[in-house]
């Protein structure tokens, strides 16, 4: 039995990384470590943490704000002090299912160096729908379909650490779809197994104005970065690739914009749907879809 390394970020949500925590250790996968890499907390995380480490095993990193360099400084951190030959990600106001490692790892091989799983999207801690059974979950070859939209996200993901070795970790100059990225780079030679079923809990509040996935405008930034970077490889897509990744961007920059009511990116991102008719198909094709 492989050790896998829980690595958990947080930053002044005590009452949820208590539940995270606690969902590391329910699980029914046993052999593992749990690393908490707290980025500046204000909140009294330090001494809860210290507190829970007379229940649990837990290696406790702290993060000064003279120190802190965001969210992805941390993961590099958090993963780097990994023992495990495996890390799974948790951020701190999710949750893992209890059986969410061993079904992974049940899946991992040299073959399959990377799973992930399908989430159980909460929105605003009340209304919930289950990914598994609302879209298709794909397994394999994923390194050209990861670069047309976002297939898993950070807290549904182990991979082996030797992964994260070879490309670097995650990206510290990007503070929006850090996941999707390192999983452009990770993807690409290599095949990646899926557990069709909801493993985690994963927590949406889009009623938040201040919430940084809101952040619409830093969230454009983020974006025209990541198609710079990566120009080569979405200079390989085909037209009715690229529509798709058209499509899939401008469909978030909506959901993002009309999360935090700007209107302007609403409209900016709508009107480049409907200027195109590739992804004006596309967007008519999922309305009728709902419709039906």
């Amino acid at each position: 039995m492989e050790l896998v390394s829980a690595v958990i970020i947080t930053h002044n949500r005590l009452d949820l990384l208590k539940k995270a925590i606690g969902s590391v250790f329910k699980q029914t996968y046993k052999k593992m470590e749990c690393i908490v890499v707290d980025d500046a907390s204000s909140d009294g995380t330090y001494q809860a943490v210290r507190d829970l480490q007379e229940q649990y095993d837990i290696e406790y990193i702290y993060i000064s704000p003279q120190e802190s360099k965001g969210a992805n400084y941390a993961r590099n951190i958090g993963w780097q002090r990994a023992k495990g030959s495996y890390v799974a990600f948790l951020d701190d106001d999710d949750e893992w299912f209890e059986n969410k490692i061993e079904k992974q790892m049940s899946l991992a091989s040299n073959e399959t160096p990377i799973v992930y799983c399908g989430r159980t999207i909460e929105r605003n801690f009340s209304r919930r729908r289950s990914e598994s059974q609302s879209r298709v979950l794909l397994c394999g070859d994923l390194h050209k379909e990861i670069l047309i939209r976002s297939i898993c996200v950070s807290s549904t993901i182990l991979m082996k650490k030797e992964i994260l070795q070879e490309i670097g970790g995650f990206d510290e100059n990007i503070n929006f779809w850090q996941d999707y990225e390192l999983c452009m780079r990770a993807f690409q030679g290599r095949n990646v197994a899926v557990v069709k079923e909801d493993l985690v809990l994963y927590r949406e509040n889009i009623s938040d104005r201040a919430r940084k996935t809101n952040n619409v405008v830093d969230w454009e930034k983020s974006v025209q970065y990541i198609q710079k970077k990566h120009a080569v490889l979405f200079g390989k897509l085909k037209n009715d690739e690229l529509a798709r990744q058209s499509f899939y961007i401008c469909w978030d920059g909506i959901l993002r914009a009309r999360n935090c009511k700007n209107i302007y990116y609403f409209l900016k991102y709508f009107y480049l749907i409907m200027r195109m008719k590739d992804t004006r198909r596309i967007f008519w094709g999922k309305v009728m879809k709902k419709i039906r």
